[in-house]
């Protein structure tokens, strides 16, 4: 996703070239300028923004990218610098509460070798259970004995770091540099 801002009349386009995409893919990218527009208090009316989707996928649907979509209009207008290694998913409303999408291990796994975290919507994050395995041993009149218990492990997907979060604000946390 690149984002790029110019002076306009608060136009929003989204450039995905020769992929389809469906109308929650607009709808999300009005939302995700007009949550930019309260999360930095600043009137949009005379500001193009345009959002350039580069995929492998021959459609693009769905309002999973708003998040994205606002946190990197955000970084743009409010010179925020925002870290590369962090990812995100998740609608975005206009008053910047980030929303439920579906796929979440699919996204997860499609950001493995280009993320050191993953931020997804609050309440999503029993969607991605995984477990490992932890030796226990110990010695008993000189012979070992060892148990294998597994363990949830929320918190860590193919070697990333997921986290929850409901809004702007708390993924910005995140995301700053």
């Amino acid at each position: 996703l690149t984002t790029s801002v110019r002076d306009g009349k608060g136009l929003v386009l989204v450039n995905i070239n020769k992929v389809y995409s469906d109308l929650e893919l607009q709808k999300s990218s009005r939302q995700a300028v007009k949550a930019t527009s309260d999360y930095l208090d600043i009137k949009l009316d005379n500001i193009d923004v345009t959002y350039s989707i580069k995929t492998n996928a021959d459609i693009v649907g769905g309002g999973s990218a708003g998040a994205a979509m606002a946190l990197s209009t955000i970084s743009l207008l409010g010179d925020i610098e925002l870290r590369n290694d962090v990812m995100i998913t998740g609608t975005i409303n206009e008053s910047g509460d980030i929303g439920k999408i579906g796929g979440v291990k699919e996204k997860i796994g499609a950001s493995k070798g280009k993320a050191e975290m993953f931020l997804l919507p609050k309440g999503q994050g029993n969607e991605i259970k995984n477990y490992k395995s932890k030796m226990f041993c110990e010695m008993i009149n000189e012979i070992e004995y060892c148990k294998v218990e597994y363990v949830e492990n929320e918190n860590e997907v193919n070697g990333i770091k997921v986290i929850e979060v409901k809004n702007l604000e708390e993924a910005l946390r995140y995301f700053k540099k």
